[in-house]
């Protein structure tokens, strides 16, 4: 395996990601032409549980970031990795 990468729509928030992906594994932010950054994770030699840990921090730095989704490419595949919605419990109302 040679690395996970994920798209982010800006440095602010490629960066943003970097830091949290950064407690735990190698992982590098670059430009790419179109003004978009790659993010990219380096498995080769990671323990194995880079890419679940990788996928947890992706999901935290969706919602923090307030984006809607981002690709996440992995073996030569590349996935759609959407935020998830957080649903509000239901409060009952004392009138």
């Amino acid at each position: 395996m040679g690395a996970i990468t994920f798209a982010a729509p800006t440095a602010q928030a490629a960066y943003a990601l970097v830091d949290l992906l950064g407690e735990h594994c190698d992982v590098t932010a670059t430009a790419l032409g179109d003004a978009t950054w790659e993010v990219q994770v380096e498995l080769e030699g990671a323990p194995r549980d880079t890419v679940p840990l990788s996928l947890a921090a992706a999901k935290q730095w969706l919602a923090e970031c307030e984006l809607p989704a981002t690709s996440v490419s992995l073996d030569g595949h590349t996935h759609l990795l959407r935020r998830e919605r957080v649903s509000r419990l239901a409060v009952p109302s004392f009138r």
